[in-house]
């Protein structure tokens, strides 16, 4: 069982308590943060931040073949595609969420 005091963003290292929300996937973590950036980065396209499409290599969330510039990714090669971006996106959206008024 994994020590919930030693979880840290596996894109960033930013410590759990240093963020809102930390997603975990299998042996790798995602911050609400670098989700954000993520989510920017590929909506703006890799081109424009200077990455180039490279060879694919596998995701570290889902293990799905990634172009590098299709994905987000970190200086000590943790890679995470769009795909996971994208639901980490809604995990973080539903987690912070306003809930629905009642009557």
């Amino acid at each position: 069982m994994e020590d919930a005091d030693a979880r840290v963003c596996s894109l960033c290292g930013k410590a759990q308590e240093q963020v809102r929300k930390l997603i975990a996937g299998p042996g790798v973590h995602m911050c609400d943060e670098c989700v954000a950036f993520g989510t920017e980065f590929l909506a703006e396209g890799a081109e424009e931040h200077g990455s180039e499409p490279g060879e694919p290599a596998a995701c570290s969330f889902c293990g799905t073949a990634t172009p590098a510039g299709a994905a987000v990714a970190s200086p000590d090669g943790v890679l995470v595609c769009k795909q996971c971006v994208d639901l980490g996106q809604k995990i973080i959206d539903e987690a912070f969420a306003e809930p629905p008024s009642g009557p």
